[in-house]
């Protein structure tokens, strides 16, 4: 496809100057866009040369375009070419542009994206979004003691730390047994900077932490007090589905009749949970009374 269009996005610039069209960012950005993904980085680079050989200075905006496609493209090296072309050209990287190259690399090379985070850490180091994409990135690794340790420098660094990177620590520390312990103190810290959790993320940390019962009962109670967000059917199923499971019906049956209180009919799921519970355990009738009470 590239070699049949090579010359395409030069041929359709020609042709808006024929019908009097001038082209704009915008066009060259989508030109660049379309070279970059057609495997065409030459001739991406090439649209930005010659806008320059027409002694017209290309904006930041379009070189953060280029930027962005050709990282999206596995072409770093070209990409740091364009980076110090700008810097010669007196076009200074905007902090933009570095959260691009920056986001791109923690995506594709985690150790690279680190590397240039700290070698440029002045147009990072009270960028909220920046310390939230490195500790994004080292929690999807589960590298827990770097993304606190990142988490701990952010708190100092920038002015306000939204909810994004307390969940991203809370779901990672809620997933590891050995760290479940840690769920607690922080969530307690993230109510007490008055950031709230939404119901989802409230079922995510949930879930993840249920092998601890004793930490999912705390975070299902610190939920239950917090005056903005309320349980769900799929919260109270969680907890229904873990005790039911390990025979523990007095507690599935106040979970059960807590939801009633709330106005919260049970779902198939919440209905599933329990029936195969009580039929594991050869509590047949049980399980047919439950069956009978269900909408």
């Amino acid at each position: 496809m590239k070699d049949n269009n090579k010359d395409l996005a030069f041929k359709i610039i020609d042709l808006m100057k024929q019908q009097g069209i001038k082209a704009d960012t915008f066009t060259y950005s989508a030109l660049i866009g379309f070279y970059c993904d057609n495997e065409n980085s030459d001739a991406a680079v090439k649209i930005v040369q010659d806008i320059i050989a027409t002694g017209n200075k290309p904006s930041i905006v379009l070189y953060n375009n280029l930027i962005s496609s050709l990282l999206r493209n596995d072409k770093q090296q070209l990409a740091q070419d364009i980076v110090q072309q700008m810097e010669s050209e007196d076009i200074q990287p905007s902090d933009h542009t570095h959260s691009i190259i920056l986001q791109t690399y923690l995506k594709e090379q985690l150790e690279f994206g680190l590397q240039y985070f700290q070698i440029n850490k002045e147009f990072h180091k009270d960028d909220p979004v920046s310390y939230t994409m490195i500790i994004q990135a080292l929690c999807r690794e589960r590298r827990i003691e770097e993304a606190l340790s990142y988490f701990e420098e952010m708190k100092k660094a920038v002015r306000y730390v939204d909810v994004i990177p307390y969940f991203s620590i809370l779901e990672l520390l809620a997933k590891e047994p050995s760290e479940t312990d840690r769920v607690i103190p922080l969530l307690e810290e993230l109510i007490e900077a008055q950031l709230a959790l939404d119901i989802k993320q409230y079922n995510v940390i949930l879930k993840a932490s249920i092998d601890r019962i004793d930490v999912a009962m705390r975070v299902f109670q610190m939920l239950k007090d917090q005056p903005d967000v309320r349980p769900t059917v799929a919260t109270y199923t969680i907890l229904i589905d873990y005790f039911s499971s390990n025979s523990q019906y007095k507690e599935s049956e106040e979970l059960l009749a807590e939801m009633t209180n709330d106005n919260i009919q049970m779902s198939v799921i919440t209905l599933n949970s329990l029936v195969k519970g009580y039929a594991k355990d050869g509590q047949y009738d049980k399980a047919m009374d439950i069956i009978r009470q269900s909408p």
